[in-house]
């Protein structure tokens, strides 16, 4: 499951322009270094990325 969600957080970053710089995956909570666009709200990555991962984590793993 933490493979499938450093996935989404790959793909979720590529399609918006972000590149992520260092990332750690805990078992409860991820700690991200990204850089971001000036024209990409901080709050709209971190929406998108939380939005995603849940959605598709709570389908995949019932």
């Amino acid at each position: 499951m933490r493979e499938r969600i450093r996935d989404i957080i790959r793909q979720v970053s590529d399609e918006m322009g972000i590149t992520i710089v260092k990332g750690v995956l805990s078992t409860d909570h991820v700690h991200m270094f990204v850089e971001i666009p000036p024209s990409v709200a901080v709050s709209r990555f971190v929406q998108k990325v939380k939005g995603r991962s849940s959605y598709k984590i709570r389908h995949e793993f019932p």
